[in-house]
């Protein structure tokens, strides 16, 4: 039965995208095709396969070896595309090999990358580290001011522009749009890149603001079960997309395996009511930080104290689950995180559907530069909660006695 999914809404498209009752055994789920080739009766339909596979989304998926194509991943894929709101989608074996790829795939030689100074620390590692060991020069700046943007786009040739937001930790958000505008009237062959797995698809379309190629972990909030890693390069751009397939799959193989698209596809069917109850979760623990008497400041993009709370308002909807706050020293972090807290745990992952907490000042971002640090706000002081699922009352509750014993 062909349904014109377009007209239904996200929760459904998350449901039945991509899916397909398998004709020979009838099982309602996508399987697990846990299978590297794919044999043909001929040349013919060897070449008929081989061709269609580079495809974003063909009438007929055909395939001939794992690495670039496969139903499992082909699947999720269209259901990503259903989701984010775009042409096409490229799964990758992580979020840092979606992040890599598609800032390296569309440099240009003899120009340089621009980068936001607040990043994911692993994205920060290969702009300052990676890079200029294969001869690619990147500047780094601060994206909240625009002018002092405008004046280095004017002065620079640049390929690429690259940033997040909210940004990792600290939430700091960047006027997407606004960014993205700068960027394409200087040079329109200019991509920026963007990486949105702290908002999520559910929570932010920056495609729809002007970026060229988003990216997410699909480890974090798209799969939202914490047992699968994965990547996704989302764009509108089509004949890109099946160039960066072929690219992707068959030179550097960098495709994730069956198992994790199936996980991933299993955990992005919930997607849209796991963002709706964590963001009401994260505003609700935000709000009771924000008044604790031990706290001394609280980063959540849904709370007009953030200092880019008029940003967030016009992209994001709603605010996320991830939020970050400080307390008076290192030594009280250091307590709070010794076994205070029952519920939450202390690990470095996110957009799990349990609540996480971690200290980015020794942690997620520990060997970041200390003049990044400062600049960027990753304080000894700051720590990064993801908020999960559990009740709500539960997660203020466990803060409240993890707070009162330090």
């Amino acid at each position: 039965m062909n349904l014109n999914e377009s007209k239904f809404g996200i929760n459904t498209r998350a449901v039945i995208r991509g899916e397909k009752v398998d004709v020979s055994t009838h099982a309602l789920k996508t399987p697990i095709y846990a299978s590297n080739t794919f044999s043909y009766l001929s040349m013919e339909e060897f070449f008929e396969a081989a061709v269609n596979a580079y495809g974003i989304d063909p009438k007929e998926f055909t395939y001939f070896y794992t690495r670039t194509a496969n139903p499992t991943t082909n699947a999720l894929e269209l259901k990503l595309a259903s989701i984010i709101g775009c042409r096409g989608t490229i799964t990758t074996s992580s979020g840092m090999a979606a992040i890599t790829f598609a800032i390296l795939a569309n440099y240009k030689p003899k120009t340089k990358i621009l980068a936001s100074d607040s990043l994911y620390r692993s994205t920060n590692s290969f702009v300052m580290e990676i890079l200029p060991k294969l001869g690619i020069s990147c500047d780094y700046l601060d994206f909240r001011d625009l002018n002092v943007l405008e004046k280095q786009l004017q002065k620079n040739m640049y390929s690429v522009v690259h940033f997040e937001s909210p940004a990792n930790p600290t939430t700091r958000c960047y006027d997407i749009r606004a960014i993205c505008d700068l960027v394409h009237e200087y040079n329109a062959e200019t991509m920026v890149t963007f990486d949105n797995t702290f908002a999520s698809p559910i929570c932010q379309q920056p495609l729809k603001l002007g970026v060229d190629f988003e990216v997410h972990s699909s480890s974090k909030y798209i799969n939202g079960h914490g047992d699968a890693l994965g990547g996704v390069i989302a764009s509108n751009n089509n004949e890109t997309l099946s160039e960066f397939r072929r690219q992707l799959g068959e030179t550097l193989g960098q495709t994730p395996s069956p198992l994790n698209s199936y996980l991933i596809l299993r955990g992005l069917k919930t997607i849209g009511l796991r963002i709706k109850q964590q963001s009401k979760n994260a505003l609700a623990v935000a709000k009771f930080l924000e008044e604790h008497k031990k706290v001394t400041r609280v980063y959540y993009p849904g709370l007009p104290s953030h200092p880019q709370f008029k940003i967030a308002q016009k992209q994001m909807n709603p605010f996320g689950g991830m939020l970050a706050f400080e307390l008076e020293n290192d030594d009280k972090v250091r307590d709070l995180l010794n076994n205070k807290l029952q519920i939450i745990r202390l690990a470095m992952d996110l957009g799990d559907i349990q609540s996480l907490i971690e200290w980015p000042y020794i942690m997620t971002h520990y060997d970041l530069e200390y003049e990044l640090k400062v600049a960027t706000d990753v304080t000894e002081m700051l720590l990064r909660l993801s908020v999960g699922i559990e009740d709500v009352h539960d997660i203020i509750n466990d803060l409240e006695q993890g707070l009162s014993q330090i």
